[in-house]
Protein backbone atom coordinates (compact mmCIF):
# COMPACT_ATOMS: atom_id res chain seq x y z
CA UNK A 1 0.00 0.00 0.00
CA UNK A 2 3.32 2.11 -0.10
CA UNK A 3 1.50 3.77 -3.47
CA UNK A 4 -2.06 4.70 -2.10
CA UNK A 5 -3.32 7.97 -2.49
CA UNK A 6 -6.31 9.56 -0.66
CA UNK A 7 -10.08 8.56 -2.44
CA UNK A 8 -8.14 5.11 -3.20
CA UNK A 9 -9.56 1.76 -3.18
CA UNK A 10 -7.40 -0.81 -2.48
CA UNK A 11 -9.68 -4.29 -3.01
CA UNK A 12 -7.58 -7.78 -2.08
CA UNK A 13 -8.53 -11.06 -3.20
CA UNK A 14 -10.31 -13.23 -1.35
CA UNK A 15 -7.95 -15.79 0.76
CA UNK A 16 -4.43 -13.66 -0.67
CA UNK A 17 -2.18 -14.48 2.90
CA UNK A 18 -0.30 -11.02 3.37
CA UNK A 19 2.88 -12.27 5.95
CA UNK A 20 3.64 -8.89 7.25
CA UNK A 21 7.36 -7.83 7.96
CA UNK A 22 8.67 -9.96 11.18
CA UNK A 23 10.06 -6.63 12.86
CA UNK A 24 7.32 -4.11 11.90
CA UNK A 25 4.29 -5.88 10.67
CA UNK A 26 2.69 -4.12 7.68
CA UNK A 27 2.70 -0.05 8.47
CA UNK A 28 0.29 2.60 6.77
CA UNK A 29 1.81 5.50 5.04
CA UNK A 30 1.24 8.46 6.79
CA UNK A 31 -1.29 10.56 4.68
CA UNK A 32 -3.04 13.66 5.24
CA UNK A 33 -7.00 12.38 3.69
CA UNK A 34 -10.33 13.91 4.51
CA UNK A 35 -14.22 13.04 4.32
CA UNK A 36 -14.13 13.32 1.15
CA UNK A 37 -11.65 11.08 0.14
CA UNK A 38 -11.49 7.98 2.34
CA UNK A 39 -9.28 5.12 1.60
CA UNK A 40 -11.15 1.82 1.58
CA UNK A 41 -9.05 -1.35 1.73
CA UNK A 42 -11.27 -4.47 1.30
CA UNK A 43 -11.65 -8.02 0.16
CA UNK A 44 -12.76 -8.50 -3.28
CA UNK A 45 -15.91 -10.56 -1.66
CA UNK A 46 -17.50 -7.24 -0.52
CA UNK A 47 -18.58 -6.44 -4.20
CA UNK A 48 -18.23 -9.95 -5.64
CA UNK A 49 -19.57 -12.42 -3.44
CA UNK A 50 -23.26 -12.16 -2.27
CA UNK A 51 -22.80 -14.28 0.63
CA UNK A 52 -20.93 -11.47 2.27
CA UNK A 53 -22.43 -10.00 5.31
CA UNK A 54 -24.02 -6.97 4.11
CA UNK A 55 -23.15 -3.43 5.51
CA UNK A 56 -25.29 -3.61 9.18
CA UNK A 57 -24.39 -7.24 9.51
CA UNK A 58 -21.69 -8.79 11.39
CA UNK A 59 -19.08 -10.66 9.97
CA UNK A 60 -18.16 -14.11 11.61
CA UNK A 61 -15.63 -16.90 11.38
CA UNK A 62 -17.92 -18.57 8.86
CA UNK A 63 -16.36 -15.60 6.29
CA UNK A 64 -12.86 -17.35 7.17
CA UNK A 65 -14.14 -20.39 6.50
CA UNK A 66 -14.95 -21.92 10.06
CA UNK A 67 -18.38 -23.49 10.36
CA UNK A 68 -18.07 -23.06 14.25
CA UNK A 69 -15.53 -22.42 16.82
CA UNK A 70 -15.00 -24.65 20.00
CA UNK A 71 -16.32 -22.92 23.07
CA UNK A 72 -17.70 -19.81 21.21
CA UNK A 73 -21.99 -19.17 20.33
CA UNK A 74 -23.16 -20.79 17.13
CA UNK A 75 -23.96 -18.70 14.02
CA UNK A 76 -25.67 -19.18 11.08
CA UNK A 77 -23.32 -21.28 8.23
CA UNK A 78 -24.15 -24.18 6.44
CA UNK A 79 -26.72 -26.13 7.56
CA UNK A 80 -28.14 -25.25 10.72
CA UNK A 81 -27.10 -26.42 14.19
CA UNK A 82 -27.13 -25.52 17.56
CA UNK A 83 -29.64 -22.61 17.88
CA UNK A 84 -29.29 -20.98 15.12
CA UNK A 85 -30.46 -21.65 11.61
CA UNK A 86 -28.94 -22.28 8.04
CA UNK A 87 -26.57 -19.77 6.38
CA UNK A 88 -23.87 -19.32 3.80
CA UNK A 89 -21.12 -22.07 3.12
CA UNK A 90 -18.06 -21.77 5.37
CA UNK A 91 -15.68 -20.12 3.06
CA UNK A 92 -12.58 -17.92 3.17
CA UNK A 93 -14.10 -14.68 1.95
CA UNK A 94 -11.45 -12.20 3.43
CA UNK A 95 -7.85 -11.04 2.64
CA UNK A 96 -5.53 -12.43 5.64
CA UNK A 97 -2.83 -10.13 7.37
CA UNK A 98 -0.61 -12.09 9.44
CA UNK A 99 1.75 -11.15 12.10
CA UNK A 100 5.49 -13.18 11.74
CA UNK A 101 7.06 -11.57 14.73
CA UNK A 102 6.50 -12.23 18.31
CA UNK A 103 6.85 -8.90 19.74
CA UNK A 104 4.93 -6.98 16.27
CA UNK A 105 1.44 -6.17 14.86
CA UNK A 106 -0.22 -7.22 11.88
CA UNK A 107 -0.73 -4.06 10.56
CA UNK A 108 0.02 -0.60 12.16
CA UNK A 109 0.27 3.17 11.71
CA UNK A 110 3.84 3.85 12.25
CA UNK A 111 6.96 2.01 12.77
CA UNK A 112 6.68 0.03 16.19
CA UNK A 113 10.92 -0.13 16.22
CA UNK A 114 11.50 3.32 14.90
CA UNK A 115 8.78 5.61 15.01
CA UNK A 116 8.47 8.46 12.37
CA UNK A 117 5.41 10.14 13.38
CA UNK A 118 6.10 13.66 14.40
CA UNK A 119 1.94 15.23 14.78
CA UNK A 120 -1.18 13.79 15.43
CA UNK A 121 -2.99 12.52 13.27
CA UNK A 122 -0.33 9.79 11.58
CA UNK A 123 -2.77 8.94 9.54
CA UNK A 124 -6.68 9.45 8.91
CA UNK A 125 -9.56 8.35 7.16
CA UNK A 126 -9.07 4.48 6.44
CA UNK A 127 -11.87 2.06 6.19
CA UNK A 128 -10.78 -1.33 6.56
CA UNK A 129 -13.81 -4.02 5.21
CA UNK A 130 -13.65 -8.31 5.10
CA UNK A 131 -9.96 -8.99 6.28
CA UNK A 132 -8.51 -11.32 8.63
CA UNK A 133 -5.75 -10.86 10.70
CA UNK A 134 -4.16 -12.87 13.14
CA UNK A 135 -1.18 -14.91 14.08
CA UNK A 136 0.58 -17.72 12.76
CA UNK A 137 -0.20 -21.14 13.67
CA UNK A 138 1.58 -23.60 15.82
CA UNK A 139 4.75 -25.09 13.93
CA UNK A 140 4.74 -21.97 11.80
CA UNK A 141 8.52 -22.43 10.47
CA UNK A 142 9.24 -25.12 12.85
CA UNK A 143 8.17 -23.54 15.72
CA UNK A 144 5.76 -25.65 18.23
CA UNK A 145 4.06 -22.92 19.86
CA UNK A 146 3.47 -18.79 18.46
CA UNK A 147 2.93 -15.83 19.82
CA UNK A 148 2.77 -12.09 19.78
CA UNK A 149 3.40 -9.61 22.46
CA UNK A 150 1.62 -6.62 20.58
CA UNK A 151 -1.95 -5.97 19.60
CA UNK A 152 -2.93 -7.86 16.34
CA UNK A 153 -4.33 -3.85 14.78
CA UNK A 154 -2.20 -0.98 15.79
CA UNK A 155 -4.68 2.31 15.45
CA UNK A 156 -2.23 3.90 17.33
CA UNK A 157 -1.93 7.74 16.02
CA UNK A 158 -4.72 7.66 14.21
CA UNK A 159 -7.95 9.73 13.22
CA UNK A 160 -10.94 8.09 11.26
CA UNK A 161 -10.19 4.76 11.33
CA UNK A 162 -12.89 1.92 10.47
CA UNK A 163 -12.81 -1.58 10.65
CA UNK A 164 -15.41 -3.13 9.54
CA UNK A 165 -17.09 -6.79 9.59
CA UNK A 166 -13.38 -8.17 9.61
CA UNK A 167 -12.26 -10.84 11.98
CA UNK A 168 -9.16 -10.18 14.40
CA UNK A 169 -8.24 -13.81 16.27
CA UNK A 170 -5.30 -15.52 18.13
CA UNK A 171 -5.33 -19.24 17.35
CA UNK A 172 -7.60 -21.76 18.25
CA UNK A 173 -6.79 -23.69 21.43
CA UNK A 174 -9.55 -25.39 22.90
CA UNK A 175 -7.63 -28.00 25.70
CA UNK A 176 -5.46 -24.78 26.48
CA UNK A 177 -2.77 -26.33 25.40
CA UNK A 178 -0.42 -23.07 25.70
CA UNK A 179 0.38 -23.14 21.87
CA UNK A 180 -0.59 -19.81 21.44
CA UNK A 181 -0.18 -16.51 22.95
CA UNK A 182 -1.83 -12.97 21.58
CA UNK A 183 -1.64 -10.02 23.84
CA UNK A 184 -4.21 -8.16 21.89
CA UNK A 185 -6.54 -7.79 18.98
CA UNK A 186 -6.93 -3.48 18.55
CA UNK A 187 -5.45 -1.17 20.12
CA UNK A 188 -7.35 2.16 20.30
CA UNK A 189 -4.91 5.74 20.68
CA UNK A 190 -6.90 8.39 18.74
CA UNK A 191 -9.59 9.84 17.33
CA UNK A 192 -12.48 8.99 15.66
CA UNK A 193 -12.11 5.23 15.88
CA UNK A 194 -14.67 2.07 15.29
CA UNK A 195 -14.84 -1.03 15.44
CA UNK A 196 -18.20 -2.26 14.06
CA UNK A 197 -19.76 -5.74 13.13
CA UNK A 198 -16.59 -7.94 13.58
CA UNK A 199 -15.70 -10.98 15.68
CA UNK A 200 -12.54 -9.90 18.32
CA UNK A 201 -11.83 -13.45 19.46
CA UNK A 202 -8.90 -15.74 20.81
CA UNK A 203 -6.82 -12.90 22.48
CA UNK A 204 -4.82 -14.86 25.62
CA UNK A 205 -1.91 -14.14 27.72
CA UNK A 206 -1.44 -17.96 28.01
CA UNK A 207 2.29 -18.26 29.06
CA UNK A 208 3.21 -19.75 25.95
CA UNK A 209 6.09 -22.28 25.31
CA UNK A 210 8.02 -19.50 23.83
CA UNK A 211 9.81 -16.61 24.70
CA UNK A 212 8.46 -14.66 27.77
CA UNK A 213 4.53 -13.78 28.11
CA UNK A 214 2.14 -11.25 28.49
CA UNK A 215 0.42 -11.06 31.29
CA UNK A 216 -2.94 -9.63 30.57
CA UNK A 217 -4.42 -9.66 27.54
CA UNK A 218 -7.28 -6.96 26.21
CA UNK A 219 -9.52 -7.66 23.05
CA UNK A 220 -9.73 -4.30 22.52
CA UNK A 221 -7.78 -1.27 24.42
CA UNK A 222 -8.13 2.56 24.33
CA UNK A 223 -8.05 5.26 25.50
CA UNK A 224 -4.13 5.31 26.81
CA UNK A 225 -1.73 7.64 25.15
CA UNK A 226 -0.40 11.16 24.00
CA UNK A 227 -2.77 11.45 21.44
CA UNK A 228 -6.59 13.17 21.39
CA UNK A 229 -9.21 10.72 22.41
CA UNK A 230 -12.37 11.33 21.10
CA UNK A 231 -15.64 9.64 19.50
CA UNK A 232 -14.32 5.61 19.88
CA UNK A 233 -16.96 3.38 18.94
CA UNK A 234 -18.07 -0.41 19.08
CA UNK A 235 -20.94 -1.23 17.51
CA UNK A 236 -22.27 -4.91 17.28
CA UNK A 237 -19.21 -6.95 17.65
CA UNK A 238 -17.98 -10.20 19.51
CA UNK A 239 -15.17 -9.24 21.63
CA UNK A 240 -13.81 -11.97 23.97
CA UNK A 241 -10.20 -11.79 25.67
CA UNK A 242 -8.88 -13.86 28.66
CA UNK A 243 -7.99 -10.20 30.86
CA UNK A 244 -10.18 -7.76 29.68
CA UNK A 245 -12.55 -7.37 26.53
CA UNK A 246 -12.65 -3.96 26.46
CA UNK A 247 -9.85 -2.02 28.46
CA UNK A 248 -10.25 2.10 28.57
CA UNK A 249 -8.76 4.81 30.16
CA UNK A 250 -8.97 8.73 30.16
CA UNK A 251 -5.58 8.79 28.15
CA UNK A 252 -4.59 12.55 26.74
CA UNK A 253 -5.65 15.07 29.69
CA UNK A 254 -6.07 17.62 27.01
CA UNK A 255 -9.59 15.81 25.59
CA UNK A 256 -12.38 13.95 26.93
CA UNK A 257 -12.73 10.66 25.93
CA UNK A 258 -16.21 9.65 24.69
CA UNK A 259 -16.04 5.79 24.76
CA UNK A 260 -19.02 4.00 23.73
CA UNK A 261 -20.11 0.12 23.50
CA UNK A 262 -23.49 -0.38 21.91
CA UNK A 263 -24.91 -2.88 22.62
CA UNK A 264 -28.37 -1.68 23.30
CA UNK A 265 -30.92 0.98 21.94
CA UNK A 266 -30.42 3.83 24.20
CA UNK A 267 -26.71 3.98 24.98
CA UNK A 268 -25.36 6.51 27.34
CA UNK A 269 -22.46 8.44 27.00
CA UNK A 270 -19.83 9.50 29.80
CA UNK A 271 -16.52 11.17 29.36
CA UNK A 272 -13.59 9.22 30.62
CA UNK A 273 -15.94 6.21 30.99
CA UNK A 274 -17.37 2.72 30.47
CA UNK A 275 -20.37 1.79 29.69
CA UNK A 276 -21.63 -1.77 30.06
CA UNK A 277 -25.22 -1.91 28.53
CA UNK A 278 -26.95 -5.14 28.56
CA UNK A 279 -29.66 -6.96 26.28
Amino acid sequence: MAGVACGDTVQIEHGAVLLAPSSTGFVLPHLACDANHWITVESDSVVNDANFPAEGARATPCHIGLTSVANYPDYPCGAAHGSVGAGPAAAQRMAKFVTTGTTSPAMSLDNQVTPTCTAFPCTDHWRFIGLEFTNQPPNAGGSPSTRTSHKLVEFDGGDHMILDRSIVHGQDDPGFNKTSEVQGGINFNGSYLAVIDSWIYDIVCSNANIGPSCVDSQGIAGGLGLYPQLAQKIVNNLVAASGESWFGAVGNRGTCPRQTILTATRPTLRCGGIIALSR
